[in-house]
């Protein structure tokens, strides 16, 4: 659970005593995991560190939404080379098929 409040966090400040981070307040339910989540910045650090997260919408990227973004990137990738397969199109038109989209998958 620390590990996904971390990750729909976004990074805003980060100094030798502190770490402050945002979230949005659709995850504030995430909340409870804050100890957790600064016992392992301090394991990590190797130093006490306060952390504090601010509920606000977030400016950036958070690392949930970077890799649902990589994830949606990849499976567009697979879909255009599937479609954009010499192969694929001939089989399709010989056969009057169509390609389910949802199968796909990359590797």
């Amino acid at each position: 659970m620390a590990r996904q409040l971390a990750q729909h966090c976004e990074l805003i400040t980060l100094t030798d005593t502190q770490i402050t981070l945002r979230m949005s307040p659709v995850h504030k339910h995430l909340a409870p995991q804050q100890e957790k989540l600064q016992a392992e910045l301090q394991k990590h650090y190797g130093h006490p560190l306060a952390l504090k997260i601010d509920l606000a919408e977030t400016a950036g990227e958070t690392p949930k939404v970077r890799a649902d973004n990589m994830k949606r990137e990849r499976q567009d990738q697979a879909i255009a080379a599937i479609e954009g397969d010499p192969f694929v199109r001939e089989v399709c038109d010989l056969f009057d098929a169509s390609i389910d989209e949802s199968t796909i998958k990359p590797i």
